[in-house]
């Protein structure tokens, strides 16, 4: 039998929860520690359609990337995103555990398994940014092309197709790194999503970026995680809700 601690203490030792940043809100955000568990549900982020599975069920664990608090709550209206979600989990006895940053920054992590599907491990690169992101710089360039057939995307930025030296990797957003990227003489950035400001800087510093979209450079870690539980736990059900 494990409860909603064993699961956040387990994931205490793989994403440390000191590694997420200052402004982050991770950890047990609904529920009880002390419940017993027989069914864990992984997702990127609490959506509609996940509440919508979660209403047929009582006493499910879910795990997700993205957490739902990040500013004080001053009214619940069930009407209201926050109040749907808030309403669903309590009404069913349901817990919502949430690994963001501190994930991101894990060793075998968000990142390092996005950047593992352009055969790049973490071990050769350095962090971007407090731990945020990965980069490398490669003892001979390799060809820009090795590095847009890995996965769907759109190039932005700087529009050549010249051997890759420096590159970097980071899922999700890499909103507010493009000057440490700059400054890293980077000659290319794979990440989940810039925006139309970045884009432009990205032009003038000639860095090219290839664009993945945020929820798809980031749901591959799903299926570690429920791999990370069903170790752990054996006899619980794990799925994965994408």
């Amino acid at each position: 039998m494990k409860t909603v601690q064993d699961i956040l203490t387990m994931f205490d030792t793989i994403a440390p929860l000191s590694l997420a940043a200052k402004w982050d809100s991770v950890g047990l955000q609904i529920g009880d520690p002390n419940a017993v568990i027989s069914k864990v549900i992984v997702a990127s982020e609490v959506t509609p359609a996940l509440l919508d599975r979660l209403a047929q069920e009582t006493g499910v664990l879910v795990l997700t990337h993205h957490p739902v608090f990040f500013k004080p709550i001053r009214q619940l209206h069930y009407g209201h995103d926050m109040g749907q979600i808030i309403r669903a989990f309590v009404s069913n006895g349901h817990h919502l555990i949430s690994l963001h940053t501190n994930l991101d920054a894990a060793k075998g992590g968000v990142n390092d398994v996005l950047l593992s599907v352009y055969g790049l491990d973490r071990e050769e690169g350095l962090a971007i940014d407090e731990g945020i992101g990965r980069w490398f710089s490669f003892d001979q360039a390799r060809e820009f092309s090795l590095f847009t057939k890995a996965m769907p995307h759109q190039c932005l930025g700087a529009r050549h197709d010249g051997p890759v030296s420096r590159l970097g990797g980071c899922a999700g957003s890499a909103h507010g790194l493009m000057t440490q990227v700059r400054d890293l003489n980077l000659d290319c950035l794979i990440t989940g999503e810039i925006h139309y400001h970045d884009d432009v800087f990205a032009q003038f510093h000639q860095i090219r970026v290839i664009q993945l979209g945020h929820y798809e450079s980031e749901v591959l870690v799903l299926p570690h995680l429920k791999t990370w539980i069903e170790e752990a736990g054996p006899g619980l059900e794990v799925q994965v809700f994408s």
